[in-house]
């Protein structure tokens, strides 16, 4: 199931920022620190889902920890490597191009421990607290840090889709409740073609889901279908975004949702919770209307709990 991570060139994406000493200096600290740092129960009660599965894998066969290692560390050296095209694909200053090389090193580092596990070498996957989680084989350690800060819950929701999709993530999910709900949903995914259009002197509605959009004129009536299409597929794959999220026990505090950018990317991150659990989806509309997203949550939590609530916004709120 585990399978060689492959180096080849990325997509840029975006301008290089430093990647924190602090972080550098972590191997050192957490190896000299030891085994005898650990999670206490109320730290793992109020971690987040990337932090639950790494404390479940002590649990878990060792083929777990494998595969999760071999999922984490490939993930991570291709975002190293992205930073380090970024630096090779522009005309670099000399500081640029001598953290590129020295960086080069490190992702060397991480390919060798990779490869070693998928040769057989029997990983522990760790997390401390205040720090970064970090992969370990005999005296060789990584920390699962992305280059850029800002992307961090990114890198984790990349792991844990990935990791999930081969491993039984479910019973992570807090309490037979919370799976129960999150089964009954039945509605993601549903064909943002399949739009009711209503025309009146009024102006003009667009409807998907029991949600309706209201125009107040009928100009322009490709844009107005543009509109309509790009917000209905945006917030289809949210749902089923936040879907994945509960299934997997991840709790979905509407008065805390908020979407931000990421730079040199095209998705945006979801915050969660207080927790910190990050769900990562392309909401370009969302992300130029702030307010769209706290507009919208009770009618996408309706949506989500698969109950049908009638729900109107009005496209001149959000100078559309």
């Amino acid at each position: 199931m585990i399978n060689k991570i492959r180096l080849a060139q990325h997509v840029n994406r975006g301008r290089l920022s430093k990647v924190a000493p602090v972080r550098w200096l972590l191997f050192l600290a957490v190896l000299a620190a030891g085994p005898s740092l650990a999670l206490s129960n109320d730290q793992v009660d109020s971690a987040n889902l990337f932090a639950r599965t790494i404390v479940q894998l002590k649990q878990m066969p060792q083929e777990n920890s494998a595969i999760f290692a071999n999922i984490a560390l490939s993930h991570l050296a291709t975002a190293y490597y992205d930073e380090i095209d970024v630096v090779y694909s522009r005309d670099a200053n000399r500081k640029q191009t001598r953290w590129a090389r020295s960086v080069t090193d490190y992702v060397h580092g991480i390919v060798l421990l990779n490869d070693s596990i998928v040769k057989g070498a029997q990983p522990a996957v760790r997390l401390y607290p205040h720090s970064e989680a970090v992969v370990q084989v005999d005296n060789r350690l990584i920390t699962l840090a992305h280059p850029r800060v800002d992307q961090q819950s990114a890198f984790e929701q990349g792991v844990l889709v990935e990791y999930c999709a081969l491993v039984d993530c479910v019973p992570l999910a807090e309490s037979p409740t919370q799976l129960a709900s999150a089964g009954d949903f039945a509605h993601a995914g549903s064909d943002v073609r399949e739009m009711d259009w209503q025309f009146s002197s009024a102006g003009t509605t667009c409807s998907h889901g029991q949600l309706t959009i209201q125009f107040n004129s009928s100009d322009n009536l490709k844009r107005l279908r543009e509109e309509c299409s790009e917000l209905f597929n945006e917030l289809e794959s949210l749902i089923s975004a936040l879907h994945w999220q509960r299934q997997h026990g991840v709790l979905i505090d509407w008065n805390f949702l908020t979407v931000n950018a990421m730079s040199g990317r095209d998705e945006s991150s979801v915050l969660l919770n207080a927790f910190g659990d990050t769900t990562v989806v392309a909401l370009p509309r969302l992300v130029k209307a702030q307010t769209l997203l706290s507009d919208l949550t009770p009618w996408l939590q309706a949506r989500l709990d698969g109950v049908n609530v009638i729900y109107e916004i009005r496209s001149q709120q959000y100078n559309w």
